[in-house]
């Protein structure tokens, strides 16, 4: 499909030849241990493998969630329990707390889209009924709770900045209860994954800065793809080496022991965050403040502000009385989208009409670094013009 600007972050050269780099990976919580898996569900299996839970301990998990959360919970052997999330996307305290019983052992929030959630009533039960709290930051680059960093907070926590950056793999387990002693050594990604990913993304590098290489593209994409088929093919004959997938919406449990791939870490090194942020939290004030001043009628923001530091992932919108209109806007070239097809099929959405209003409403506009201001205007008079 055609967007008018780049559906994900662009890769600059520069980040990939640059000689500045930090001597360590960057880190979610610097100060708290932090291992690098190839994805965020992984880093999730992971932690509750850290948690020592036992097959048949059950979790406590939102009812408005993607499905690539449910599963490593159900793979490990846990029983998944959903709890109600509000139509503003904060905790249901009273429905969370009549799930608790004997077999519950931990509980999952989620920071949804990068805003923060309220964190104190998810610890105060935890604390009271002696559970583990699970803090979801897959949406989270940086961001603050009443002044205390996010994902700091949790037992355990999990981030996937592969959201935010232009790699291709990357998820991150952070443990900050130092009661937890885990030795979670991730591997090293085979070397059918390692060429996947640099395969994939160099062909990505051409379809971004095409104009620079147009002699070239044609033959080095061919020549790219004889290789990527012949490392599937490779892959195929031996189940164990088969490539993990970054793509897929499923969880692999072959891979789950696959770390962050080599060539991921190395842009991670280079790669400036500060300026990601930034130009983040810019264009998602541009838009907030689009809306605010009533620039789309018929569109309402979901979260009204956002406090200095935040990183959002994407802004969330209600568009009231218009059925599927982020359908409309990918027809239009704008890639909008919604959580409505990675619902988990385990989940009974009929009780939870809270979590089905989200799924069925809630739309998500792209503010990633590579957009620009020309951009933002491009998608705001698309808005307009549809509405």
């Amino acid at each position: 499909m055609d967007y008018l600007f780049p559906k994900d972050p662009i890769l600059p050269w520069s980040t990939l030849f640059s000689l500045t780099k930090q001597t360590i990976l960057p880190s979610p919580i610097p100060t708290h241990p932090t291992s690098y898996w190839f994805l965020a569900r992984n880093a999730l299996y992971q932690g509750l493998k850290a948690l020592r839970l036992q097959p048949g301990d059950e979790v406590l998990v939102p009812a408005y969630h993607c499905n690539t959360l449910v599963e490593p919970i159900i793979q490990f052997g846990l029983k998944v329990v959903f709890y109600n999330i509000r139509r503003d996307c904060h905790v249901d305290v009273e429905h969370l707390e009549s799930k608790i019983h004997t077999k519950t052992k931990a509980i999952v929030m989620i920071h949804y889209f990068g805003f923060p959630q309220t964190v104190a009533p998810y610890l105060n039960l935890t604390k009271h009924h002696g559970l583990y709290l699970i803090e979801d930051c897959a949406h989270v680059l940086v961001g603050e709770d009443d002044g205390i960093p996010l994902g700091s907070m949790g037992d355990i926590s999990v981030f996937s900045w592969r959201k935010f950056l232009p790699i291709k793999d990357g998820g991150m387990l952070v443990i900050n209860n130092s009661n937890i002693t885990a030795d979670l050594l991730e591997e090293n990604s085979n070397n059918f994954t390692q060429a996947k990913v640099a395969i994939n993304l160099f062909e990505q590098l051409l379809a971004d800065h095409v104009p620079s290489f147009q002699k070239l593209t044609v033959r080095v994409f061919n020549t790219l793809s004889s290789a990527y088929k012949a490392i599937i093919r490779l892959g195929e004959s031996s189940p164990q080496h088969l490539p993990a997938s970054y793509d897929s919406p499923s969880f692999q449990i072959g891979s789950v022991n696959q770390g962050m791939s080599k060539i991921s870490k190395y842009l991670l090194r280079r790669i400036n965050l500060t300026s990601i942020i930034e130009k983040r939290y810019f264009n998602a004030a541009y838009l907030l403040d689009t809306i605010n001043k009533g620039a789309l009628p018929g569109v309402i923001p979901f979260f009204k502000e956002f406090s200095p530091g935040m990183c959002p992932w994407v802004v969330p919108v209600l568009v009231p009385g218009r059925t599927n209109f982020h359908i409309l806007l990918r027809s239009k070239g704008v890639p909008a989208f919604t959580w409505g097809g990675v619902i988990h099929p385990s989940l009974n959405l009929h009780n939870y009409p809270d979590g089905k209003f989200l799924y069925d409403n809630l739309i998500l506009l792209p503010i990633h670094q590579g957009m620009n201001e020309k951009d933002m205007n491009s998608m705001i008079t698309t808005m307009k013009d549809l509405l």
